[in-house]
């Protein structure tokens, strides 16, 4: 999962790439990407050099970030099944990018699949549907990777407690937190942190 705020996004190496230009990268989407499995491992190790870098004190990180993140973009770019809701006048997907939106303000407040389709008037199973055919994954999917995403960004990149971050996070406890962090990272979030 990949989370890049706007002033990355609005680089210029990085703007002429259609990625970027519907934004499927930005705070209101999350994109899910099907690449060819040569092009998954070599994506997956840029992703991987960008973490450590991250974690690091070099001199100039920030534009071999943007470099990894441009060659990244180049072997993605074309590639998300998702850039057709910008474009297309498909009410399943319009459906889906409404809910990815939605999600994303919301995430911390709303955990299942039926509060999402009570705001958007449909039945949480249309909802599931759209979603399958859309992404070929189920609804829920799309609010725990969220939920994933942000824990793992305030893990590593603030100083707020695993406490805190739980809660902001909606969940009703730290051991809470943590069970569900683990049970789909593998990593509890206190390694995580230490990593």
């Amino acid at each position: 999962m990949l989370y890049l705020p706007k002033q990355v996004l609005d680089n210029p190496l990085l703007s002429k790439l259609h990625i970027n230009e519907v934004r499927l990268f930005a705070n209101d989407a999350i994109a899910k990407i099907n690449l060819a499995p040569g092009i998954e491992k070599r994506a997956l190790n840029i992703l991987e050099m960008i973490d450590e870098l991250l974690g690091s004190h070099l001199k100039h990180k920030e534009d071999a970030i943007i470099s990894l993140l441009n060659t990244f973009f180049v072997y993605c770019d074309g590639q998300c099944n998702i850039k057709s809701n910008i474009s297309e006048n498909n009410s399943k997907k319009n459906i889906v990018f409404k809910y990815k939106k939605l999600v994303n303000e919301y995430f911390h407040k709303y955990h299942d699949v039926e509060d999402y389709a009570k705001l958007l008037n449909v039945t949480s199973k249309y909802l599931n549907e759209c979603v399958k055919e859309t992404l070929d994954t189920n609804a829920k999917s799309l609010i725990t990777e969220q939920r994933i995403m942000r824990a793992r960004h305030e893990l590593k990149f603030s100083d707020k407690t695993i406490k805190e971050i739980g809660y902001e996070l909606g969940f009703s406890s730290p051991d809470y937190f943590s069970y569900f962090y683990k049970q789909h990272t593998g990593v509890t979030p206190s390694k995580l942190r230490k990593s």
